[in-house]
């Protein structure tokens, strides 16, 4: 009962070795913390820890004498001559604390800026910062800015050279570094003059660039079709009010495709005359609105071949016409090879290289596409890669990207994994490591143009 506790044998070993701290936290973590022995022991470890916390303060030491000041309180209360110590040391640990937590809200705000691009912005906040993570981040800053100036210095030669293609890779490699510096954004201006931009027709210039939100909206997908949206879309002859006007000999309204739920309904329009306008699916003359299904084919005109109507996911609702080849069927809307394909979007439109899709791309860069309506308009989303939306100006899209904007660009780079990449590259279906698609607008072409051929779509 007499006998010390080990603890006090333990404190002034490490009391000899000059590690008061490991002392106290020895005492202070005892069975029995109110043992005489201990609590003696207890006010030589403060003394010493007191002496200790005001050498550190002196030396300007300022968080490892607060941890002597706390460690000396929690041995006992502090004595009187202490509390002036206490205060300037607990005053200036609070300062210290304030500085670091305004640097680190700094590093911070840093790190938000170089994120988004704006490396200028980010240096500046990093300047100055005493942290070892700013070191790190002023480092990779620079090395991103080494970066921006090779591609823009590269971008102008190839400019200078007319080399625009190779101009609008460094460009676009620039822009993923710093999107809103002020040389990109000069650069891209540039590129969209020297480039004509998607969906301009030769008759003048399109509208600035804003959000799909309207269903009857007509527009094109790059070279892979013309895009409806409407639940109700009339089909007629070129130049006259149908939303889909088609080459051949047609009335003005000659039929209509209605959309019911998931499933597209065709019905013939009455001529002048009163008389049913002929509309055949699989050959056979309709006369009433008949449901499509999957693989049939529907013919306006008997001197043209027919439409294939695909639906290869129903659930889904969007289907799709298909000319015959190589007979000169189309729509004249504007657009080369997209005028042998019509899609008719329901609520998705499913894109990919493989498996169930509406359109299926060997090289799309990631696993899948899906342009989607939504409350606020037409939306899309990537699988296995990475999107970005390119207004004519060469600028992204401002927030949310992921609208489509009409006309601009969707940029896709892919993401895949090694196994998928491999099963594409076995499947003879190589992934391009980037890829644009772009958002046309379409206007009729002349009547007087009469029908072309086109391009064969892929």
């Amino acid at each position: 009962m007499f006998l010390e506790p080990i603890e006090c044998k333990q404190a002034r070993d490490y009391l000899a070795r000059g590690a008061a701290l490991e002392a106290a936290r020895v005492l202070l973590a005892a069975p029995e913390p109110r043992h005489r022995h201990i609590q003696r022991l207890l006010l030589d470890v403060q003394a010493v820890l007191l002496k200790k916390a005001e050498e550190l303060f002196r030396q300007g030491q300022i968080a490892e004498a607060w941890t002597y000041i706390q460690t000396a309180g929690r041995c006992a209360s502090l004595p009187a001559e202490a509390q002036p110590l206490a205060g300037h040391v607990a005053a200036a640990y609070q300062s210290l604390v304030h500085s670091r937590q305004h640097k680190e809200q700094r590093l911070l705000e840093a790190r938000r800026h170089a994120a988004e691009g704006h490396l200028h912005t980010a240096a500046e906040l990093v300047q100055g910062l005493s942290l070892p993570e700013a070191q790190a981040l002023q480092d990779d800053l620079r090395r991103q800015s080494q970066r921006l100036a090779r591609y823009l210095t590269q971008a102008r030669d190839f400019l200078a050279r007319g080399h625009d293609a190779a101009a609008r890779e460094c460009y676009r490699r620039a822009r993923q570094i710093a999107p809103f510096d002020p040389e990109v954004v000069a650069l891209g201006a540039e590129l969209g003059a020297r480039v004509p931009p998607a969906g301009q027709a030769a008759s003048g210039p399109v509208g600035p660039p804003a959000p799909i939100t309207d269903r009857n909206t007509v527009w094109r997908l790059d070279t892979w079709g013309v895009v409806l949206s409407a639940d109700e879309i009339s089909i007629g002859r070129a130049g006259g009010p149908a939303m889909l006007p088609l080459w051949g000999r047609l009335h003005w309204r000659h039929a209509l495709l209605v959309r019911n739920r998931q499933r597209w309904q065709i019905t013939p329009c009455r001529d002048s005359k009163g008389q049913l306008c002929p509309v055949r699916v699989d050959g056979n003359t309709l006369q009433a609105p008949a449901l499509l299904t999957h693989g049939q084919h529907v013919q306006f005109d008997s001197g043209q071949p027919a439409w294939r109507f695909c639906q290869p996911l129903p659930e889904l609702g969007t289907a799709l016409l298909e000319a015959a080849l190589p007979a000169p069927a189309g729509t004249p809307l504007l657009g080369a090879a997209a005028h042998k394909r019509i899609v008719l979007l329901a609520d998705q439109l499913l894109i990919a290289p493989q498996g169930p899709a509406h359109l299926r791309i060997d090289h799309l860069p990631c696993r899948q596409m899906c342009l989607a309506w939504q409350p606020e308009g037409l939306v899309y989303e990537v699988e296995g890669g990475r999107a970005e939306t390119e207004l004519l100006s060469g600028m992204p899209a401002d927030p949310p990207p992921q609208h489509v904007y009409l006309p601009s660009r969707i940029v896709l780079e892919g993401e895949l994994e090694e196994t998928e990449w491999l099963g594409r590259l076995m499947l003879q279906r190589e992934p391009a490591e980037a890829m644009s698609l772009a958002i046309r607008p379409v206007e009729p072409a002349a009547r007087a143009a009469g029908p072309s051929p086109g391009e064969p779509f892929r």
